[in-house]
């Protein structure tokens, strides 16, 4: 059963990074980042959902790559962070390289009745997160009823 899911993940996986394609350079995340800004909540979220996917065919990290692996591997100025925020019960990073499996979980749970804004963040806010920030914040605004134990017990994983 595993090992169907896996196919199955795997499969996914490759039809969305082949929709979209990884988004490799500072100025392809800048032209994404101001294209979604520009965009209304749902179509917002499928963005950020086709995005995750796409980038599970890269890896990020800081400084210039020198070691190859079965990904390419590019600069965090390339991706942005995304953060779940809740009003009293705080924020969540999405992690950097998460894998698929945690990205269609958590893309289930991205529908318009569980968010209610996107906001995108660039410039000097971006410096309190470090070389991540670099590439830019998104911030995902979740609504009273989302369940945001379940999130961080997914990503926690």
């Amino acid at each position: 059963m595993r090992y169907l899911l896996l196919v199955f993940l795997l499969s996914v996986n490759v039809s969305f990074a082949q929709k979209a394609g990884p988004i490799t350079t500072e100025e392809q995340n800048s032209r994404w980042l101001q294209e979604l800004d520009d965009r209304q909540l749902e179509e917002k979220l499928e963005m950020i959902k086709e995005r995750w996917m796409a980038d599970t065919a890269v890896i990020a990290q800081p400084g210039i790559p020198h070691q190859k692996d079965s990904r390419n591997r590019i600069n965090f100025n390339s991706r942005p962070i995304y953060i779940f925020t809740k009003n009293k019960e705080g924020r969540i990073i999405f992690p950097t390289n998460p894998s698929a499996e945690k990205i269609v979980e958590v893309s289930k749970m991205l529908i318009p009745e569980n968010i209610s804004e996107v906001n995108v963040e660039t410039g000097k806010i971006t410096v309190i997160y470090g070389a991540r920030g670099s590439g830019g914040i998104i911030f995902i605004v979740v609504s009273e009823d989302f369940n945001f134990a379940k999130l961080k017990e997914i990503l926690v994983r």
